[in-house]
């Protein structure tokens, strides 16, 4: 009996653990993509991720509809990510250091917006599957299945896309190098803003999804400002593979920590992950296939 414990423990650890870093994936990829495209570090994009909670949340209470909302606040903040990167990043894209200020400033209007609009509240969103999965004689969540299934997915639609698109390709290009991507025709304003607009949709995902377990307030989006920079650092600066590895790594951590520690870890946690890999590995996971220390 204390065997059979023991595993069923150790499996659901595991597959929430998949979970947490499939949703954290969705974040960290869209703050990498940015920085492999532009060089910027976005400090505005956990806020970004917490407005779409909020817009969701109203929607709904609107709607009814929780896809129909899910699916507009996702455009709406892909709009402002558009709007951030033409107004407020591209004319300083020379200024790396500037953009780090502009950025964090873009992220304590978008929070403070949010506190007047909501108020000081916490807030969850209504997506909820009810039902249990038996997985080799383990009960999981069949909701929590669900949101690693559908998380893989869209990251899955994510790697397609850069991949085999005629924009992906760009995208590739202009990360690899700006300057000759340019000479062979590269549109390199509208793949900036194509970039930051899809950064944003990916954050509002999974902000929405993870609003579903986690409660959100107006200041929340610093805490998965700090999960998806986390994130970035360990996968290494601007490698999407890498920050997918890190995320689910970070994730099972997570969920270990959070069981056999203390939930009131889970911040220092992310700190202990950076720490423990850079000190293996300095230049990030990335470094395990470019060759790097």
């Amino acid at each position: 009996m204390g065997a059979v414990y023991v595993i069923a423990t150790a499996v659901q650890l595991v597959i929430n653990g998949l979970m947490l870093g499939a949703l954290y994936a969705l974040a960290a990829v869209g703050l990498s993509l940015i920085y492999g495209v532009m060089g910027v570090l976005n400090l505005s994009h956990g806020s970004l991720l917490t407005m779409a909670v909020f817009i969701t949340y109203s929607l709904y209470l609107l709607s009814g509809n929780v896809l129909a909302a899910t699916i507009l606040a996702v455009v709406l903040v892909a709009v402002i990510g558009i709007a951030i990167e033409k107004g407020a990043v591209y004319p300083f894209r020379a200024w790396e250091m500037r953009l780090l200020v502009i950025t964090f400033g873009i992220g304590k209007v978008l929070e403070q917006i949010i506190y007047v609009v909501w108020g000081p509240i916490y807030i969850t969103t209504p997506i909820y599957v009810p039902g249990s999965l038996e997985i080799l004689g383990v009960t999981i969540s069949a909701y929590r299945m669900i949101l690693l299934v559908l998380s893989i997915a869209l990251m899955t639609g994510l790697w397609i896309f850069i991949q085999r698109s005629k924009w992906g390709k760009a995208i590739r290009a202009i990360a690899q190098d700006e300057e000759a991507a340019s000479i062979f025709g590269v549109n390199v304003k509208r793949v900036r803003t194509l970039t930051f607009a899809l950064a944003s949709a990916l954050a509002a995902i999974a902000g929405t999804l993870l609003s579903s377990i986690y409660m959100f307030r107006s200041a929340s989006g610093w805490e998965y400002l700090l999960i998806a920079l986390s994130i970035t650092i360990v996968g290494g600066l601007g490698d999407i593979r890498g920050a997918v590895v890190a995320s689910f790594m970070l994730g099972v951590m997570e969920s270990c920590i959070g069981y056999f520690v203390s939930p009131l870890w889970r911040t220092t946690a992310y700190f202990i992950f950076i720490i423990i890999v850079l000190t293996v590995k300095p230049s990030g996971l990335s470094g395990l296939w470019r060759g790097g220390s």
